[in-house]
């Protein structure tokens, strides 16, 4: 079941990666940044953070990375995403749904001796991990000009199990 999850979330990633090639210079470049707020499981956190819009690498396809910390299940959490999302143009009332995969790099500190069975039972531990993400949400423009997004992600190899976020990306 792993193995087909993975599969599956690095084919994603491999979709959007194929597009940067018909990118041009004027695709990229900064567009905005925002903070971020949810909910994680396994571990059991709550997470903030800030996200960049750094544009896109070809039609429709937006690189916005983001950096998290997460607290909560006896575990700290840092993160650092590098996602590229599909997003369709926009829907009848402004809504614009996406899809994606991206590669997480994570430090996670465990507070205690065995951390609800994530931690390897030897008291306090500071590890690296990297993994990858399946990404959805919906975004949509606000009258101010700036967005506000929903988003699920689920997390493969030994990162967070699912992710669920808020957010708000402030245009300059």
């Amino acid at each position: 079941m792993r193995l087909s999850r993975l599969l599956a979330s690095s084919l994603l990633v491999a979709i959007a990666v194929a597009t940067l090639p018909s990118a041009t210079a004027s695709d990229l470049g900064y567009r905005g940044w925002g903070p971020r707020v949810g909910l994680t499981d396994s571990p059991d956190q709550v997470i903030g953070g800030v996200h960049w819009d750094l544009g896109e690498w070809g039609p429709h396809v937006v690189f916005q990375p983001d950096l998290e910390f997460g607290i909560g299940d006896d575990v700290t959490a840092i993160d650092f995403t590098f996602p590229a999302t599909y997003h369709w143009e926009n829907l009848e009332g402004g809504v614009e749904p996406y899809v994606g995969g991206g590669v997480v790099l994570a430090v996670f500190k465990f507070d205690d001796d065995f951390n609800n069975g994530l931690g390897n039972g030897e008291g306090d531990d500071t590890e690296f991990e990297v993994g990858i993400e399946a990404i959805g949400g919906v975004e949509w423009r606000l009258k101010s000009g700036n967005d506000f997004f929903l988003e699920l992600s689920i997390g493969f190899g030994d990162i967070r199990d699912a992710e669920v976020v808020a957010g708000w990306t402030f245009r300059h």
